[in-house]
């Protein structure tokens, strides 16, 4: 579980558990997607464009619309090597009135081999 800042450019996490880090790390790096130096410890910024062609293209796409509509939104969508079925549910929180940036929840409901 994690809660994630969302802003036009791009997200950032929050706060997240261990399992969420080892979901991340799983879900996301490799070498066509986010280079691991890209977060820094998970926490830095990254923006939705690193996501354009890869992994994660519509995990992002999600993140964006739950930020801007607001709502409950569960995603079915494959790893970056297309071998897991990743089930998560995402689910905008608040919007900062200062920044109007929103923070959403995301919770990895599991993962299925293909």
């Amino acid at each position: 579980m994690a809660v994630v800042e969302i802003d036009d450019d791009g997200m950032r996490i929050v706060r997240c558990n261990n399992s969420y880090r080892i979901f991340v790390e799983n879900y996301f790096f490799g070498e066509e997607t986010v280079p691991v130096q890209t977060w820094s410890s998970y926490f830095g910024k990254v923006p939705f464009a690193m996501f354009s062609n890869g992994s994660g293209n519509s995990f992002a796409d999600v993140l964006r619309k739950c930020a801007k509509e607001g709502g409950r939104i569960f995603l079915d969508d494959t790893d970056k090597n297309n071998e897991n079925v990743v089930h998560a549910y995402v689910r905008r929180i608040s919007i900062n009135p200062i920044t109007y940036n929103a923070a959403c929840a995301v919770v990895v409901l599991g993962i299925d081999r293909n």
